[in-house]
């Protein structure tokens, strides 16, 4: 992403606060969008192949293809859930933001419990078709960290659609144990490659010889990693899966200083305003999925999610 992308997404997100538009206007288009990438997502992952709307976004997908991502379930390569997005990872991330969002507008306005209860388990049935280890991890962390803030505050509604979502989550992770126990398999065959990508990829960040206090300049991680890597294909050139360490290489440590001080400026308004502090929630799922990858702060979905999650923290919620 270049740093004319970062400016232009920041400026929609100042848009949308300054026009006023209110939370419930934000999120609903949010859902109608991750309904639509869930319906192409499910096709995926039971007919085992794309719908082929391309023309929309969608990947051309085949499991037997070199470089589409799949499990293996019962003994058969089965794709993963894509939906309209470049990857499974980056398709159930943006689910668990949809639906952190959707947690939040119930748990502060006690309203839309009917309409989310329908939309919930199409989301969350998308989310582990996904399998997605780090999207399913930050949606187990928010589930118990916003139930905690349930229950202390003794909202009963919310806890409603809360243990939906849970109930949801939870028989869905068990119908698909199989695929799910391999995915988290250390040892299983496609999970020592993808390990062993992300040790390689910190050793590139390593050895990468760019300036620490100014970085490559944003945007410029891969092309520095081409040129240290020459005989490489493009396609075997990624990024470091991790978002802060992405960023040290690209804005270096004087970049990365004033993002910190940014987040502490944040941090101390939404402790001075409690009432905010809820609407952070798909903000904070943002940060947790950049412990892992890339995408966050690397690709165009990844800035969009951040801006609007920033813009719903500043709207106004109707209660």
């Amino acid at each position: 992403m270049t740093a004319v992308e970062w400016g232009l997404w920041a400026l929609v997100a100042a848009g949308l606060v300054s026009l006023g538009v209110a939370y419930w206007k934000q999120l609903k288009w949010l859902i109608v969008g991750a309904l639509v990438a869930t319906g192409f997502g499910i096709y995926q992952y039971w007919v085992n192949k794309s719908v082929g709307w391309d023309w929309l976004g969608e990947s051309v997908l085949n499991p037997l293809m070199p470089g589409v991502v799949v499990v293996i379930d019962e003994g058969v390569r089965r794709l993963r859930a894509y939906g309209l997005m470049p990857h499974p990872n980056i398709f159930s991330g943006v689910v668990v933001g949809v639906l952190s969002g959707i947690l939040v507008w119930v748990s502060k306005t006690h309203r839309g419990l009917k309409w989310w209860g329908l939309a919930v388990p199409i989301l969350i049935a998308g989310l582990v078709w996904g399998f997605s280890k780090s999207a399913i991890m930050v949606m187990g962390i928010v589930l118990v960290g916003v139930g905690i803030y349930l229950w202390r505050n003794r909202y009963h509604q919310p806890r409603r659609i809360w243990i939906l979502m849970v109930a949801t989550l939870g028989l869905l992770l068990v119908a698909n144990q199989g695929v799910v126990l391999e995915r988290f398999n250390p040892v299983s065959n496609i999970e020592v490659r993808s390990y062993s990508e992300r040790i390689a990829g910190l050793h590139e960040w390593r050895d990468l010889d760019v300036g620490w206090l100014w970085g490559a300049g944003v945007g410029n991680y891969t092309l520095q990693l081409a040129s240290l890597y020459p005989d490489r294909q493009v396609w075997e050139i990624q990024p470091v899966h991790n978002a802060t360490l992405l960023l040290i290489r690209e804005i270096g440590l004087i970049g990365i200083g004033l993002i910190g001080w940014w987040l502490w400026l944040l941090g101390s308004w939404l402790w001075k305003n409690k009432n905010k502090i809820l609407l952070a929630v798909p903000f904070m799922v943002w940060l947790l999925l950049g412990v892992v990858d890339h995408w966050t702060v690397s690709l165009h979905q990844g800035l969009v999610m951040l801006f609007l999650a920033l813009a719903l923290i500043f709207t106004e919620v109707d209660v």
